[in-house]
């Protein structure tokens, strides 16, 4: 999977539209995933989802496969793409928002006890100071490796494992110990 990442990461440097397509196709979902974590709006992140990818085009020719992985390298745009609206908007925490999403297929009551922990869950997080909601999304969410967390966030693998410790020992905390 890494060798086709990089092969249209590497045409998507020669300015084949396609390439980035495809690239685009196989990161949304994820990119989209963890900014909406950050933000808990659907337009905002649909938003900031596109300004990342934008972001991404425009800079590609920059990445540098030697400097690290091509997942971490639009993570960390994507990242700095959520910092910079928070900073605009000034506001570190915006409400959730809930969708009621019941297939009638499923057993109702297994599904009200999935969505209220789901709830609980979402709104743990948006306790958590945004340092350490970013590193439990990328980790738990978006499953990044500890490396590819290191490279998007400049620390070394161990810094990082740390800090994720932290995180989930808040989490838990916050969550009552559940």
């Amino acid at each position: 999977m890494e060798t086709e990442i990089l092969y249209l990461v590497r045409q998507s440097k020669k300015g084949r539209k396609e390439a980035f397509g495809k690239l685009y196709t196989l990161y949304l979902k994820k990119v989209y995933r963890f900014i909406y974590y950050m933000v808990y709006d659907t337009a905002v992140a649909q938003d900031l989802t596109q300004d990342t990818f934008f972001k991404v085009w425009r800079s590609i020719s920059g990445f540098r496969e030697d400097k690290g992985t091509f997942s971490g390298y639009l993570f960390a745009i994507a990242r700095n793409v959520v910092i910079d609206y928070s900073r605009k908007k000034k506001e570190s925490r915006i409400g959730p928002e809930m969708e009621d999403n019941i297939a009638s297929s499923e057993d109702i009551e297994e599904q009200l006890v999935a969505e209220e922990n789901r709830k609980d869950v979402q709104n743990s997080l948006q306790k958590l100071d945004g340092d350490s909601r970013q590193l439990i999304i990328f980790r738990y969410f978006e499953e990044l490796s500890i490396s590819q967390i290191g490279e998007v966030l400049g620390k070394k693998d161990g810094n990082v494992r740390v800090l994720i410790f932290r995180a989930l020992k808040k989490l838990k905390k916050i969550m009552g110990g559940k």
